[in-house]
């Protein structure tokens, strides 16, 4: 991580003292929805309504009775669905009130998706269990809450599932990728991985991406499949990626047209060419990440959050990294979330609470507020008649879903990153840190010789 300015004066005295003493466009959501994590089936954590500029005030608060942990949300029109640990619930967007509760066998609190390719009402799909035996996928119907279908598939990766053109994409901690019907719940395709799968699959152009993590040998790979299959049940990668060395605590895979961006637990990011699976570029950030966190990117700016705060910009195009933010909290549940415009914001949530906002031209922090005290889960963002909402879940008994709107009244800030050196108050600091250390070498050298002097000397003794 690098030194904050007062650890490099710090060092510089220590210094000191030793010598003395020896990619591609990505195209924003439907306004009236946000139907999967990162607002859709391909991650890119788009949000372009122009009125969510910070800074923000809490509109509504809303959670369940009793343990109030909400997952990430997903929104169609004017409602959202989540899961909480032992149901589904459906709640206004505009109110946060909460319609209806729907029973699911108690499981990690794993975000829904909404497929609306897949009926005339569409459908929300979410997982439900943790072991073999009860671990599934189950699919109902948005208005009428009858269930469609239910798919048996084992336990499912904490990214949850993706949808894309009437189908449904799963990871699973069972080593597998699985590609099923959005309709009826069949299995169309299974494919074999070499560790468990624990984020959400990105799905563009008829591709699937997906990531596995063996960690017993710490190798992680990325997989390219056919959306569609390959017709049979047992399907191979159409190829695969796995960066040099240990690489485990990897982001789920954002992808665009024509690149696929996923960040490794190597302490890297890469861009890699969603047809071949070259690599076109690699750039370092500090730490590993989360496995429910996805870079957002929007035009030629790609973001990225690690596990330990830290908030990366990069060219999307040539992976130059533009600018850093450090936050002196961790990131295990959020994801970055970004709003173009002159100049973009990207909003992150961490894992004390709070909810930031950065501006994307400088890295400097402009706003940023506390949600409680649990951590925050990935965004949600959604337009209604009056307003656009940052919905944010906070994933603590005594968390649940805030709604966030623009607050003309309120205040912004404009903080560097404590990691930025400010040269001139770090050579500042040092030449005080060095008069004062002149200062004490000084006095301790004047006293020292007074600390040595002999006390009287006894009587001598004469012997005849």
């Amino acid at each position: 991580m690098t030194p904050r300015p007062h650890r490099i004066t710090a060092l510089l005295f220590i210094a000191f003292a030793s010598t003395a003493f020896g990619a591609g466009a990505a195209q924003g959501q439907d306004e009236t929805s946000w139907p999967g994590l990162q607002g859709g089936a391909a991650h890119v954590g788009v949000f372009s309504d122009p009125r969510l500029r910070p800074p923000l005030r809490v509109l509504w608060r809303s959670s369940s009775p009793g343990d109030g942990r909400l997952s990430s949300v997903v929104l169609d029109g004017s409602v959202g669905f989540a899961t909480a640990p032992n149901a589904v619930v459906r709640f206004r967007v505009g109110t946060g009130a909460i319609e209806w509760r729907l029973p699911r066998t108690p499981g990690p609190l794993i975000p829904p998706v909404i497929d609306p390719a897949a009926g005339r009402e569409g459908l929300v799909v979410f997982t439900e269990g943790s072991t073999q035996r009860d671990a599934a996928v189950k699919a109902v119907d948005v208005g009428s809450r009858r269930t469609r279908w239910t798919a048996k598939v084992g336990p499912v990766g904490l990214g949850g599932p993706t949808a894309a053109d009437g189908r449904v994409f799963v990871g699973t901690t069972r080593q597998s990728v699985i590609g099923i019907d959005g309709g009826t719940g069949d299995l169309l395709w299974t494919v074999r991985t070499d560790g468990p799968v624990n984020t959400a699959p990105a799905v563009a152009d008829d591709r699937v991406f997906a990531v596995s993590e063996n960690r017993q040998n710490g190798r992680v790979t990325l997989y390219a499949l056919r959306a569609g299959g390959c017709g049979s049940p047992s399907c191979r990668p159409l190829w695969t990626f796995s960066p040099p060395g240990i690489a485990v605590g990897t982001s789920a895979p954002t992808v665009t047209r024509s690149t696929v961006y996923v960040a490794f637990g190597d302490a890297s990011v890469r861009a890699l060419d969603a047809s071949t699976g070259r690599v076109r570029w690699t750039g370092s950030v500090r730490r590993l990440f989360s496995p429910r966190t996805t870079p957002a990117i929007t035009g030629n700016e790609l973001y990225v959050v690690d596990g330990i705060g830290g908030v990366f910009r990069f060219d999307a195009t040539s992976g130059r990294r533009i600018w850093d933010y450090q936050f002196a909290a961790t990131v295990t549940s959020g994801a970055p979330l970004v709003v173009p415009g002159r100049p973009s914001i990207v909003y992150v949530g961490l894992d004390d609470g709070t909810v930031a906002a950065i501006q994307g031209d400088t890295g400097h922090l402009r706003w940023r507020t506390r949600a409680g005290s649990a951590p925050v889960a990935g965004f949600a963002a959604a337009t209604t008649d009056t307003d656009a909402l940052l919905l944010a879940p906070v994933v603590g008994r005594r968390g649940g879903l805030y709604s966030f709107v623009h607050d003309p009244r309120g205040t912004l800030i404009d903080e560097e990153s404590p990691t930025t050196l400010d040269l001139g108050r770090a050579l500042l600091n040092f030449a005080a840190a060095s008069v004062a250390l002149m200062a004490l070498l000084f006095v301790f050298f004047r006293l020292l010789p007074l600390r040595q002097q002999p006390g009287p000397e006894p009587p001598t003794t004469v012997t005849p």
